[in-house]
């Protein structure tokens, strides 16, 4: 079985978000009717409309010189545009079972070098991490219009994390005070965290020939003593 990445599942599902609110977007008629209105509702910072520039943030195109995207690591050269990375901050082991859980996960059957069968036992290791979403741009406006858009809409995402084996999902934020030696203070940021747990499964390096049958070897006594008689004892081993 292939290892979890937990990057390329958070990454898939933030991409196909983005790609459901424009397909969402263009199936309404009534711009009410849809996904991103529901989300923005009257919500105004001062002058900054949320729906108005939702509209121009979320369904800009490839094309745009802002289009909106995702990166897997932070990515310095397009921070002053929206963008949201997907960074590791920290990992740790998280509720191991005994040992290294062999068989927890079962047997993987594989065929050998020489293409007879074998069969390795599972070992399985439980993490417990923390990724951070971090929403990037030169407008903080646009920075607080994402963030919380984003964070509303991986609520109900959480259900299709635990089907992938990202479980115990928690959603944070916080702001993020940039380093000015590496990035320009004109650029703003703020970061969603979804701590989660996940298991690795990987079989063991040492698998086993198949047992494919068991050969029993016996032989038959000639005139087996009855029930009535002693069994004679044999002959003493030197």
């Amino acid at each position: 079985m292939a290892v979890l990445v937990p990057e390329i599942q958070i990454f898939n599902a933030i991409k196909t978000i983005l790609a459901f609110i424009k397909k969402d977007f263009d199936a309404h008629v009534n711009e009410q009717d849809t996904l991103l209105y529901r989300l923005c509702g009257e919500n105004q910072l001062q002058r900054y409309n949320f729906f108005e520039q939702a509209k121009a943030v979320f369904l800009a195109k490839e094309d745009n010189p802002r289009f909106l995207d995702v990166n897997v690591f932070f990515n310095l050269e397009r921070a002053s545009i929206p963008t949201i990375h997907i960074t590791l901050p920290a990992e740790q082991s998280d509720k191991d079972g005994l040992g290294i859980d062999e068989g927890y996960r079962g047997i993987q059957e594989t065929k050998g070098m020489g293409g007879e069968d074998e069969q390795a036992p599972n070992y399985t290791r439980r993490f417990g991490t923390q990724f951070q979403l971090i929403v990037t741009s030169d407008n903080s406006n646009e920075v607080v219009l994402i963030y919380h858009l984003l964070r509303a809409i991986l609520i109900p995402v959480i259900d299709h994390f635990n089907m992938v084996g990202l479980e115990n999902i928690k959603l944070s934020g916080r702001d993020i005070q940039n380093m000015n030696t590496i990035v320009p203070t004109h650029i703003f940021m703020r970061a969603i965290g979804i701590a989660l747990e996940y298991e690795v499964t990987v079989e063991s390096l040492f698998p086993e020939d198949v047992i494919t049958k068991i050969a029993l070897e016996f032989s038959v006594l000639q005139d087996p003593p009855s029930g009535n008689e002693a069994i004679q004892p044999g002959p003493t081993i030197p």
